[in-house]
């Protein structure tokens, strides 16, 4: 046993722990210089990609250029100012926002034990109960109304809300004729080093309850025959929705999608009831052909690229700063978060530098150049291949740091992708279904065919976003209805109009 440990800690042995230890630490280091020069060099072309591509865009860039609030919808006293940030609960646009968060019905406020009725979704048959909603706005004092018999439950309930809330109606009914719709963060925080992810998007509650109340709204004009505020409250949903367009992310595109969906479905129960003229028809067209969802996408796409890229560089910069690090990862949490501090730490910048070069290359290959240049179908044909490259990598994952970030990424940016696209082909329908009652107003009955609608009420048949060949949407009457459909990579999308009785 001695002899033993005369070997192990005798001058020869001393002699290879320390080379042993210098050759160790030399090829650490080494890893380290290779990784880092991989990663420069990869970020270094990935670079150079992007400017040849003409997408080396900032988020600054992304943001249309501000227009006069006397031109602007949200430049209306009621809505001027809800993006910008300051103290939540205190400042004058905390206060702005809550009180249009308010104006919906079916906040319960502080009645957190109460449920609000559901909003029917797009394809559902079902109408809006205005019974259960005075119900509901009864309990949780959300309206001044009366209890009143089924049949005159949406008129009370149309008179409350206006009631309640007309002058405002009345403003922003005036405000969706101006020529521009815009609301976006103040991205000037930018220039002070903060990143994009820091800007809040406290305005968000505010639009999504506005655009539920007029949703409400126009049912209940819809069933009461009132085409004048029907069509009153689905112009201030269209601006509602053009508005968050504007915002270069995909949270501003989803919740303008959503807000489509209202409208849309407003449109369908308007059309259902023979409500809309041929000049409120031809308004609600123009409306939509403004509202087309392409740009949307695109602009989408490139502010969370440029997004992620800068809160990777400015992890970059960050990386080696304990007190930045500590905020990020709570040392106090758990062993698990102070191994990841010290794993963040300890790795080299070079993986950073190759996550951000397969993330923009990625975004590039499979998501941005295809929404620039290519169909809707060849968009969603390469968000399913981005689907599989990511299950790939995802199985060795564990042998590639270089991959972490798009992988994690890239499957929610592919998944909003493709929905996005799917919501074209729903625009498709709602302009088309427009198109039909304009028909059907002027020939009392619908077409045959949609080529009859060419060239008197379009200048050329509706198409299937998503057909590889760009055929016509399928179209089928029922009845005295229709049907349309359209075939998406995953699903059928279909659209059905039957005269309500």
């Amino acid at each position: 046993m001695k002899a033993l440990l005369r070997k192990l800690t005798g001058r020869r042995a001393r002699r290879i722990y320390f080379w042993g230890s210098i050759t160790l630490l030399t090829l650490i280091v080494l890893g380290y210089q290779i990784e880092n020069w991989r990663g420069a060099r990869a970020w270094k072309q990935a670079s150079e990609r992007l400017e040849r591509e003409n997408e080396a865009f900032t988020i600054a860039e992304l943001t249309p250029e501000p227009v006069p609030e006397s031109e602007n919808f949200f430049g209306t006293p009621s809505l001027a100012g809800i993006a910008t940030d300051d103290e939540r609960e205190k400042g004058p646009h905390s206060i702005q926002r809550k009180r249009l968060v308010d104006i919906y019905p079916g906040n319960p406020g502080s009645s957190t034990d109460l449920s609000p009725p559901d909003l029917p979704y797009l394809n559902e048959d079902r109408q809006i109960d205005f019974v259960e909603w005075i119900t509901y706005a009864r309990a949780a004092e959300t309206l001044s109304i009366e209890d009143s018999p089924p049949e005159t439950s949406a008129k009370r309930f149309l008179e409350a809300l206006d009631s309640a809330h007309g002058p405002l109606f009345q403003e922003l009914s005036e405000a969706a004729s101006r020529p521009y719709s815009a609301v976006t963060p103040s991205f000037a925080e930018l220039a002070e080093g903060k990143m994009v992810f820091n800007v809040g998007m406290h305005h968000i509650g505010s639009i999504v309850s506005l655009a539920k109340t007029m949703t409400l709204r126009a049912a209940a004009a819809t069933e009461l025959g009132d085409s004048k505020r029907a069509m009153e409250s689905i112009q201030i949903l269209m601006r509602l929705s053009e508005g968050m367009r504007a915002t270069p992310n995909f949270l501003g595109a989803v919740v303008s999608f959503g807000i489509d969906h209202h409208t849309y479905r407003a449109i369908r129960q308007g059309l259902q009831s023979n409500l809309f003229d041929t000049q409120q028809l031809q308004t609600l067209e123009r409306g939509l052909v403004l509202n087309r969802q392409g740009d949307t996408i695109l602009r989408a796409m490139r502010g969370e690229l440029r997004g992620a890229l800068d809160a990777m560089d400015w992890l970059r910069q960050k990386k080696t700063d304990p007190a930045f690090l500590s905020t990020v990862i709570d040392m106090k949490n758990s062993g698990l978060n102070s191994l990841g501090l010290l794993l963040a730490r300890m790795s080299p910048s070079g993986w950073i530098d190759q996550n951000r070069a397969n993330l923009l290359n990625w975004s590039l290959d499979y998501m941005v150049l295809p929404a620039r240049d290519s169909s809707s179908r060849e968009i969603a044909t390469k968000a399913n291949e981005l689907e599989n490259l990511v299950k790939r990598e995802r199985a060795r994952s564990l042998s590639r740091p270089h991959n972490f970030v798009p992988i994690a990424v890239m499957p929610m940016f592919s998944n909003m992708l493709v929905a996005m696209i799917r919501e074209e082909t729903q625009h498709q329908f709602v302009q088309t279904a427009c198109q039909l009652a304009g028909y059907k107003a002027a020939h009392g009955h619908y077409p045959d065919k949609l080529s009859a609608l060419v060239p008197e009420f379009t200048e050329k048949l509706p198409f299937d976003p998503l057909d590889p060949e760009g055929k016509p949407i399928n179209y089928q009457l029922i009845g005295e209805g229709y049907r349309l459909s359209a075939d998406t990579i995953d699903q059928e999308l279909t659209w059905t109009l039957r005269k309500r009785e």
